[in-house]
């Protein structure tokens, strides 16, 4: 759950803060104060929400809303499971399975609504409940609502894994089939697939399954599909609600102040000094070590680069000519 993940953070951070030993290093005071900060950011803006929810009854405005917009969902769940039972964008679907597919999900969209009929009296109080929470901070209610979402759409990922597990299964059954039909088989032992000799009774049925799996794929995986894409917009809302809880546990405030009032506590390490050569008043020289480690000292020149043996004997000829 995520209300237990953001628990864990919030100890983590607590834990952290309350270290008795000093910060050794500016790294880890920076860390501490961008922890203390996002921590108090957090708790007040969950203050703030907390005093919304329960200024002028909008806790009950919330518990009086939520039930009609599940039933809203369910209605428009059973419209699309009507359309999927006839001919969905004039494709031919296997009627029988599509029947069989379509009532079962039509039932466990009943046992939903019946669900959220009972549950509907005490919405209002766990709402109540509920946002105490936020006075743990902005986070502790983001990741109670990503909760509550996954518990009120809980009906859309049964019907997400009913569709890809039916799926897997055909894709699995045909690809066994396959193998059966050109002779080979799945060697478990050296994970490989081998050759193997099938009598014709074993051919005739792998055949005649063969065919029925794949004329029935087609409905299947349009009903996987279409589950694929409602559990996808849930997972994307609760995305959202993560990437926002994150955001306010890491975003670095204090760094950031630091930054534009006082840019000067966050300079990096200082250039190396300049050091003056009092033997050449004109020279100076930098104390870095790539210079000092070569023996390019403030009392050494360079040495000469390496000539060829046709430039040395140039050299000479001419330092001979001068003589």
């Amino acid at each position: 759950l995520s209300t237990c993940i953001q628990l864990s953070h919030r100890s983590e951070h607590m834990r952290s803060i309350s270290s008795p030993g000093a910060a050794s290093s500016h790294i880890e005071f920076m860390r501490k104060a961008n922890t203390v900060v996002s921590v108090l950011v957090d708790v007040a803006l969950g203050i703030l929400l907390m005093s919304w929810l329960y200024r002028d009854e909008h806790v009950a405005a919330l518990a009086s809303a939520l039930v009609p917009a599940a039933d809203r969902v369910a209605t428009e769940l059973e419209q699309l499971l009507q359309w999927l039972m006839g001919a969905p964008a004039g494709l031919k679907m296997n009627r029988a399975l599509d029947q069989v597919l379509g009532r079962f999900f039509l039932y466990h969209i009943h046992l939903w609504i019946s669900y959220i009929h009972l549950l509907s009296p005490s919405v209002e109080q766990i709402l109540w409940y509920g946002g105490l929470s936020a006075g743990l901070g902005l986070t502790f209610a983001l990741s109670l609502l990503s909760d509550m979402v996954a518990l009120l759409t809980f009906h859309i990922y049964c019907f997400y894994v009913y569709g890809a597990r039916l799926y897997c299964m055909k894709v699995y059954g045909l690809s066994s089939l396959w193998r059966l039909f050109r002779g080979k088989k799945w060697n478990v032992l050296r994970q490989r697939v081998d050759s193997c000799s099938y009598d014709l009774d074993q051919l005739f049925i792998g055949m005649l399954l063969f065919t029925i799996l794949l004329f029935l794929l087609p409905t299947t995986a349009l009903y996987y599909l279409v589950f694929t894409l409602l559990r996808l917009v849930v997972v994307l809302f609760q995305g959202v609600l993560h990437l926002s809880v994150d955001f306010i546990n890491s975003f670095p405030l204090f760094a950031l102040g630091q930054r534009i009032c006082q840019p000067y506590r966050l300079a990096g390490t200082p250039p190396p000094p300049l050091n003056w050569d009092y033997t050449h008043p004109n020279r100076l020289w930098t104390g870095c070590p790539t210079l000092q480690g070569s023996g390019l000292g403030p009392n050494r020149q360079p040495e000469p680069p390496d000539l060829k043996p046709s430039e040395q004997a140039a050299g000479k000829l001419k330092q001979t000519r001068k003589t």
